[in-house]
Order: structure tokens, then sequence, then C-alpha cells
């Protein structure tokens, strides 16, 4: 089968992070039990599998498995998504016997850091597929490294991990922006970059000063000569194309949902309603975390008990900031300090060397801090800032490898309620811990804070979620909002409610060990019209159903014909188009045919 890409590319390089399902079966050992699963036909995520794919081959002579796995070579975001996506597949318990494994495209310095940061990968089916092994250069993946594969999730830009293409298929793209059906996409490309460009030269502009900010995507000069490489342009469409024709996890009504953490969900909620919060699991996370770590509690809650600790926290919280780009950094910071005149206490993994580097002096210097405190496990160090006297002291900390997921998540739960956030996974934790996400957004990422602002509609948050430069503006919406409680309880738990697609993803996996479901049906169906060419028939066959059962095959003939598996006048083409109910799937197939033109 054909893989189907979803590629946003700003700066021709493939930000690239695919969820794909691919199952191949042997047997249906599973069916009595399986049987037993009510399936959300409604759900897009089940429709557009559904679209792509024909019915399992019950005969096939691939062993029934699913696989996920990841690109994961700059950093641990990709693989510890993929460890949550395990967890929560896991729980489902109509699929306690299927074969769930692991697959890891890295290098080794990469490995050992996922072996030394989560203590659970040594006890997990991971297949390693390094750098160096060989590839099959005619298909572009290393060697059958995934041909007898199940569920594949690709959170990274390079896909090189292609699967055998006999198998089912689903793409979810990571979070980032759906290309406006309205707008070209050099023209939706030059806008975000334009947006990049002012929030660059706007940090700049904030500083006294004259070290530069690098960014993943360079620095202020490289984004603005892309930016004006992009204006002068004459094939603008050669120069910024548009290949999107997948479904996105997200946050708003064009987006699919996201998976969100069952265990993190129920331990907050246990913590709400307990009588004595230290008999919770996330205070005995961080109990054990402290035991293991001392000089962590110390640094974070001073000397004394556990009790005597958390009492220090609930006075005054810790920062956390989970970030890749300096600039976000800054704005954080300078939102800390426009909002609360005490001395903070950040938790960072930074090395004192990066605390000493140029960028980090001129931003105490611009935020008024004359020493900084640097705290690590063998480190504690006093660390005076040039020509500032008498300032305020800020104290960094940096809290080292934490393999246990318990006692990570409970530091995190544990700090304040303002979490510098980067990628999905530290979004949906700041969500599911009742956090106010303060996100570090790409060019190809605005849409979060746009959704975000959506669910915060009507609130003071509502101005915090921008993408701009604008700390103090922010600060000041985070003032007016005093941090309420139980309307930050109110909004996250009713975005969880409304966009986590856990069950919408077992779903698929379901629906896929599910050869004689009903809900294949279609794909029979739309065989029989491809091999007859009795379109007509066809149309007034479905002009009469609603839902699941008009959308699929609409779209599915449609999807054929794209294929070239048959033939449609135009007339018919857009007569389908038109009987697809469901916005999301119409505007999946109106990019799919735009993109085989």
């Amino acid at each position: 089968m054909k893989s189907i890409k979803f590629l946003i590319d700003f700066k021709k390089n493939s930000y690239t992070c695919l969820f794909l399902i691919l199952i191949s079966f042997v047997d249906l050992c599973l069916a009595s039990e399986l049987e037993k699963r009510e399936v959300n036909l409604e759900h897009p995520i089940a429709k557009w599998f559904l679209i792509l794919n024909k019915a399992p081959d019950m005969n096939s002579s691939v062993v029934k498995k699913i696989t996920l796995a990841t690109v994961a070579e700059e950093d641990m975001g990709d693989f510890s998504y993929l460890l949550e996506a395990y967890k929560e597949l896991r729980k489902v318990r109509e699929l306690d016997d299927a074969s769930i494994e692991l697959a890891v495209k890295t290098d080794e310095q990469q490995k050992q850091k996922f072996y030394k940061y989560f203590e659970e990968t040594k006890n997990l089916p991971i297949r390693w597929l390094m750098d160096d092994q060989e590839y099959n250069k005619d298909i572009c993946r290393p060697v059958d490294a995934l041909d007898d594969s199940g569920l594949v999730l690709f959170l990274s830009e390079d896909f090189g991990l292609s699967p055998n293409f006999n198998n089912s298929s689903l793409f979810i793209q990571y979070y980032s922006d759906y290309p406006a059906p309205d707008k070209p996409a050099y023209e939706q490309g030059e806008f975000h970059l334009s947006n990049m460009a002012a929030y660059w030269k706007s940090v700049s502009a904030d500083s006294q000063g004259s070290a530069r900010i690098v960014s993943r995507d360079g620095d202020e000069e490289e984004v603005e000569e892309e930016l004006e490489g992009l204006r002068r342009c004459e094939e603008k469409n050669s120069c910024f194309s548009d290949e999107s024709q997948s479904l996105v996890f997200g946050l708003g009504e064009r987006y699919v949902g996201m998976p969100f953490n069952s265990d993190v969900i129920n331990k907050v909620a246990e913590y709400e309603r307990h009588s004595d919060i230290e008999k919770t699991a996330l205070s005995q996370g961080l109990r054990r975390l402290f035991i293991s770590k001392p000089w962590l509690g110390e640094a974070l809650a001073g000397y004394g008990d556990f009790s005597t600790q958390l009492q220090a926290i609930k006075a005054k919280p810790y920062y956390v900031s989970y970030h890749h780009e300096f600039a976000f950094l800054k704005e954080f910071l300078t939102i800390i300090t426009e909002m609360d005149q005490s001395e903070p206490v950040m938790v960072i993994n930074v090395s004192e060397d990066d605390v000493r580097n140029p960028q980090y002096t001129q931003l105490f210097k611009d935020l008024g801090f004359g020493v900084v405190r640097y705290v690590s496990k063998d480190n504690c160090q006093t660390i005076y800032v040039p020509d500032v006297f008498g300032g305020k002291t800020i104290t960094i900390v940096k809290p080292g490898a934490i393999p246990s997921q318990e006692e990570y998540d409970a530091l995190l739960f544990y700090s304040h309620s303002l979490m510098l956030v980067a990628g999905n996974l530290s979004l949906v934790k700041a969500i599911s811990m009742n956090k106010v996400p303060f996100y570090e957004w790409r060019s190809f990422q605005q849409a979060v804070n746009d959704d975000l602002r959506e669910h915060w509609k009507g609130t003071a948050l509502e101005d915090f979620f921008q993408n701009r430069y604008a700390p103090r503006k922010k600060a000041l919406a985070l003032n007016r909002f005093g941090f309420d409680e139980t309307l930050i309880k109110k909004v996250n738990g009713s975005i969880i409610k409304k966009h986590n697609n856990t069950e919408a993803l077992a779903d698929v996996v379901w629906l896929a060990l599910q050869p004689d479901h009903p809900a294949w049906k279609y794909s029979a169906y739309v065989d029989d019209i491809v091999s007859q060419r009795d379109v007509d028939v066809f149309i007034k066959d479905i002009k009469s159903k609603v839902g699941f059962e008009r959308d699929v095959p609409a779209a599915k003939l449609v999807f054929r014909h794209i294929k070239k598996d048959i033939y449609l006048q135009s007339i018919d083409v857009g007569e389908l188009i038109y009987l697809i109910q469901d916005p999301m799937i119409k505007e999946l197939m109106l990019m799919k045919i735009r993109e085989s033109l």
C-alpha cells in the first residue's frame, strides 16, 4: 500500500512526527475476547483508518504484532512519548493478549541515555535500530526491520523506518499547524516565519546586551534570510510545498485529540480527594525522590523531615522549565519576575558552564539577578553576576537523571502552577496535572496557543496564550487570573474529556485484529464498484446513509480514484466529496486530491 505522508516543511526540512499503524495477522485467537469491545466508528481516527485500508487478511503469513516505533536521535521527548503510548495500550483489557513491541531508531549514545533516564527501558521488548544498521536502499528502511510490524509511532522528522506496505497503515501527525484551506502553503509559511522573526526581534530588543540568541531553527538573522528568500522566490509553490494529507494530534476542532496518561490523571484525582496528602501516590513518589536525592530535597524545600519539606514547597513552590529554546526560557523567567517578587527556584537541566555563558549572564543582568545559586548532585556554587550590585538571588537546580517515572511525575506535580513545556508529552502532562502551560512554539506549531486560547476564552488567561514575545502583558494576565485552582481544574478537565483519544487509538488496533467486523464491509463493497464501475448506483445508495456509513465508502472510493484503481468523472468526484459529512474527513480528502494533481 502506498504510504500517506503528512509533511509541513517550513525550512525545507521535514518536521514530521507521524503516528503510523501497521497491523499484521496470522490468526484471530483473540476474537472471543475482542468481540466484546464497542468501537466508536464515528471518531475521525477510526474512519480514516477504514478509508485508507482494506480488511485484514486472516491468512497472512506475517506474524500478528503491534509495534510502536520512533526515531529518537536528538533528545528524549520522542522516546518518552513512545513509552506513554505503550503503557496506555497495555492498559486496554481487550488487548491483554496482544503482542506489543517497541522499535527505536537511534545511536548508541542516545540508547544509553534512555537506559539511564527511564528505568523501565531494561524490561521492555525493544528492537533497537541503530544508525549504522545496514539499509535496503530500494525501499529506504533498515533491512527486514519492520516486516512483521504492528503499530508504529513516529515522532521525528526522519521516517526512514518504512514498513512492509502489504500491511494496513495509518499516520497521525505530531501536533503542528494544519494547512489553511483558503490559503496557499507558501503564504501560510510566510505568515508563520514572519511571526517567528518578530518573536526573535522582540527577544533581542528586550536585552541590554549583544549576545546572540540561537535556536534550533537558527538565529534571528538566519530566520530573516529564510523569510526574505521565500518572499523573493518566483515559483513559490516549489519553494514551499504542501503535501499534507493526514490526521493531526491536537486540542482544536481540526485535530483528533491527544493520548492522555490515565495513571497521571488517576493520581491527581486521588491527591485531590484524599484527606491525608502524604499518603497519596504523588507524595510517596516525591518522598522516594528526596530519599534517593536528599540534596535535591534540600535545594527545593530546605532542611527538615518530609512533612516540613512538603509544607515549604506548598508555601513557595519551585518552577519547572522543560524547554529547548533559550528565548522561551528568557520570556518565562521574565514573566516570573514580573508576577512574583520573591527569589525564584528553577528546576532546569543545565550545566554550570551553561549558566556561566554570556546568554545566561545577560539574562540575569536584564532581570536584576546579582547572585545565582547553582545546585546539582556534585556541585553547589554561588555565582556573582558582573555589574549587578544589590540584586536578587535566583536558584538554578539541575535534578539530573530521574529514572523512575513516578518520582519524575511527582517532581512536576508539586511545582508551581505555571510550567514551561515543549512538545506533546510535557503539554499533556501539564494539563493532566492542572497546570497552566506556557508553550514553547516553533514556526510550525502556532496553532497550539490558538487552541489553548480558545479553551480559556472568556477568562483572564485568554490574553496569555499568544504567539508573540510579551512577558509583561502575559504576567499581567496571570496576576489578574490569580491561578484560580477551581477554574484551572474545570478548563483542563474539559480539555481532557473532549480531546483524550486513547480509546480511539485502541479502537483502530482492535479493528485491525477483526477482519469480520461489519465496519470492513465497505472495503468489499468498494472493491465491487471498482471492478464493476457502477458508480451511479453506489452514489445513490450512500445518499441514504448518514455518519460513518456515508463518509467511509464515499471517501474510500475517491481514495481508490486517487490511487488510479478506478477512473471517476470530475462530477462524480465532486458529488462524492459533497456527500462526506465529517468536515475533517472532507478536508483531508480535498488535500489528497490537490496533492495528486
